[in-house]
Formats: structure tokens, sequence, C-alpha cells
């Protein structure tokens, strides 16, 4: 046999041997996981002795209130998947527990969530207490405590933090979520972010996620000098609009230890842009950034060997701001290929600081700074729009679509060919009413579809007055969904 015919015939010996178990909101401590006496959500994440590696819990739909704690263990190769039923709606429902808190705690490893809702729908968005941890405010979060967890599809809102991705857990993966309107405003400032991150061992990977609406940031990986920020893989992450009631990066990587290995790319955001580093850090490491599409331009802080490649930078503030430490590296950074879009503001289109003092100007301040000649320096937005499309590799016809209206067009074809065949069924829905209905829906006949781009009224945030926003037609997020998709 050969070493390729052995390892299908171990794949389907798994593939039998796995064991489906059933929850529901009316379940019971003493069921047995069937369809008959299903558990409850709590009895589940205990890790039943039933419970094997490779094994599937289906989450059946309605609403489970409380706080919960996983000890679900899987094996490598063998995750135990914890999946919404299809077709079904389930949704965890956060509130406080005396002993764990607030949220969804995920210890245990070798766990794959997939396809649920978890929000917070406590009416509560201001505190009068400073700081990260209220006790009189606690919305919740997304807690990844294990070692090779896998968020997959979730729909993440209305917490204090979307996802807290925790360094006590080796690698991990938050792929094609949605995370959203997460976090509080105190007497301070505006707190909690859309995914909060540390990483010591393995790889994290956040791919093909779009972030949004945020108090704090989008993307937070950020720490103290004790805090790891290494090795991190993001790709087709789009974070836009966070920042409530005042802007705040889209997406962070930096804090006081330093940034290395880290990898990113085929990523967008709107409204704050990207910045790297953070902190008078002299031995910033690698950061590789390519194929980057930012509106709201590019910091980087004391850095490293930070390479930077076919980035498009639009911005009415400033397009890049690079920050000098007292030691400059040896290597980097290095922007190559690079296209700068300035939109009318008094902002100066590029910023250096150094100890010596701060430099504002154009081109010419990257030139002195032996950076690109940024050949490619425009006045105004650009001409031509921008259509981004990301499939899942989970769900077949399934894919995120972002698309930058420059030319204010009232509908933008978009050809999803590439997702779906002739004669598939098929619905675009507004990410940012995700559960609302669809902006388009049909049967593809092949070609482009034209998505609406006109203003359309949306949810606000859980507890928010008013209690809707509406949409910009510059900017579309939308998720493309199968016909047969719940």
């Amino acid at each position: 046999m050969t070493a390729r015919l052995a390892g299908v015939v171990a794949a389907l010996a798994l593939g039998a041997s796995a064991a489906e178990f059933h929850i529901t909101p009316a379940g019971m401590p003493d069921g047995d996981g069937s369809a008959a006496r299903p558990w409850d959500l709590a009895t589940a994440l205990a890790h039943p002795a039933a419970v094997q590696p490779g094994d599937t819990l289906w989450l059946h739909g309605g609403v489970y209130r409380g706080s919960f704690e996983s000890r679900l263990t899987g094996a490598p190769g063998r995750p135990i998947e914890l999946r919404q039923v299809p077709g079904e709606r389930a949704t965890l429902v956060i509130e406080p527990h005396p002993r764990i808190g607030a949220g969804l705690f995920l210890r245990g490893s070798h766990l794959r969530c997939r396809d649920f809702e978890v929000r917070c729908d406590l009416p509560a968005r201001q505190t009068a207490t400073a700081g990260s941890w209220p006790q009189d405010l606690q919305r919740g979060s997304v807690e990844c405590r294990g070692s090779h967890l896998e968020l997959i599809h979730l729909v993440i809102h209305d917490l204090g933090t979307g996802v807290g991705f925790w360094s006590e857990g080796e690698g991990g993966r938050i792929e094609g979520c949605l995370i959203y309107n997460n976090g509080w405003i105190g007497p301070d400032r505006a707190h909690g972010h859309g995914i909060y991150g540390q990483n010591e061992k393995g790889r994290k990977h956040i791919v093909d996620c779009l972030i949004f609406g945020q108090y704090g940031a989008g993307i937070h990986l950020y720490g103290s000098e004790k805090a790891s920020l290494r090795v991190f893989r993001l790709s087709g992450v789009a974070a836009f609009d966070n920042g409530r009631p005042n802007r705040s990066r889209d997406i962070l990587i930096g804090g006081g230890s330093p940034v290395d290995d880290v990898e990113i790319a085929c990523c967008a955001t709107r409204g704050s842009g990207l910045q790297l580093g953070y902190g008078d850090i002299p031995d910033n490491g690698r950061v590789v950034a390519r194929d980057l599409y930012l509106h709201g331009g590019l910091r980087l802080a004391y850095p490293g060997d930070f390479q930077i490649s076919d980035a498009t930078l639009i911005a009415p503030d400033s397009l890049l701001s690079l920050q000098w430490g007292q030691v400059r590296p040896t290597a980097g950074p290095r922007l190559e290929g690079c296209r700068f879009f300035k939109t009318p503001s008094p902002y100066p289109p590029v910023v250096v600081s150094e100890p010596t003092g701060t430099r504002s100007g154009g081109p010419e301040l990257l030139r002195q700074a032996g950076l690109d000649p940024a050949e490619s320096f425009q006045s105004g937005p650009p001409a031509e729009n921008r259509i981004l499309l990301h499939p899942s590799r989970h769900q077949p016809g399934r894919a995120h679509l972002i698309i930058y209206n420059w030319e204010g067009l009232d509908a933008v074809p978009v050809d999803p060919g590439s997702l779906l065949t002739v004669g598939q069924g098929f619905r675009i829905v507004d990410a940012r009413d995700f559960f609302g209905p669809p902006v388009v829906a049909g049967v593809y006949r092949g070609g482009a579809v034209p998505v609406p781009m006109t203003a359309r009224t949306i949810p606000a945030p859980i507890g928010s007055d008013p209690a809707t926003e509406t949409t910009d037609p510059a900017f579309g997020a939308f998720v493309v969904l199968p016909g047969d998709a719940p």
C-alpha cells in the first residue's frame, strides 16, 4: 500500500469512527448527547467522557444564556468540532457568571468552533470606572486560552472585547469571522477591541475576517514589555470604521516588547489605517507586509526590518508617519511599489519624527529617509473602484466582499463566477446587518452581479442611541452566501 493510499484509508476510517452529539437550550446535564436526550451547553463544554477527538457537537438553534467555559480537548489532526446545525441560528448571549465572569472561555485544545453567534444584550455601554476591567460593566469576550483553537465563521458582536487571542495558548486561527460593535466608553477613553492578541509559541493566524465598529481598535496586537508579540500571520483581513466615538487604529501591531516574525498580506482598512511598532523599541524585528489597501494611512513607529510592498495608501490625514528612536535600525524599513493618494486636508502627506524634532512634507522626505521615491504620489482619491473578494475555505460559495466605490456608482458590478456555478442560488448580505434581509438574492446566471451601494439603515451597537445607523455609499462590506446557506 502506498503512503498516499494509506493516508486516504486512515482518513476514511477516522471519518467512519467519528461520533455526533447534540446540544439544545433545553438540554439536560443527565442527557447522553443524543437527539432524543441532548445535553445543555455547559455540560457539553465540560467534555463528557463519551466525546472523543474527531467528534462533532451540534449546536441547535435557540438562545443560550450565561457565561461558558470549554474544556473540550481533541488531538492533532482530529479536532473536536462545536458547530451550529445548518439552517438554524444558535446564539450565545453572554451574561456574567459569579465564578467565571463574563464570556465564552475556551481552554482545552484542538477545538474548532463554527458558524454560531456570540453577543451581549446588556444595554449599558458607559461606565464611570476608568481602566480596562470595570466591575460594573461586564460585557464579556470570547477568550482563547487553550492551544490550537479555531474560530470559523463566528459572528461576534456587542461584547466588551470581541476575541482575546492570548499567549497561554499555542497557535490558533480566527478565520472568516464577523467581529463588530464591541467595547464601551469610560471616563478616560473608549475601550474594547475586535481582537486583542499576544503570542509566544507557534503561529497565530487571523484570516479573511471583517472587523468593524469597535469602540477601540479593530485588531490590537499589543502588550507591555512582559508580553510577546511574535509570529502572527494576517491575511485577507478587512478592518474598518473602528473607534467609537473617536477614531482608533483599524490595525495596531506593537507594544512594549519587540514585534518580530509578522506577515501581513491582502489586508484592507477604512478610517485609521495600519500601525506597526509602538514605543521606543530599538530591536523591533521582521515584518513583511504586501498587497495592502490602507484607507487611513500607514504609521511606522521605531521600525526594524519592516518591508512594505505593493501598498496603496489613501488618507485625508498624513499618508505615512515615520517615527525614529535614538537607534536607527541597520535593516529597513523598506517601501517598494507603493501608491499614495492624498485627499485634501491641512495635514502634510508625510511626517518624520526624530529625537531632534519633527519634519513634514511630501515625497522628498521619503527620499531623504532612503525609502521609496514614491513616484506614484497623487492628489485626490483613486479614480477607479477597488473590489476585494475573499472566498471561504470552509463553505463553497461563501466569500467576503469589500467595495471601495470611488466612482460613486449606485450599483457596482461584481463577478462571483469564481464562487458560484450557473444556476446556483445565492444571497449577498451587508456585513453590518448580517441577520437582516439580503441586498441581492437570486439565481446566478453568469457574469457580473450589480451590488447596490445606496445608503441603507443598519443596526447600531446594542444599547446605543439612536438604535440605527446609515451606511456610506462610498464603501461596502458584504458576505456572499450560497442559496442553501442559513
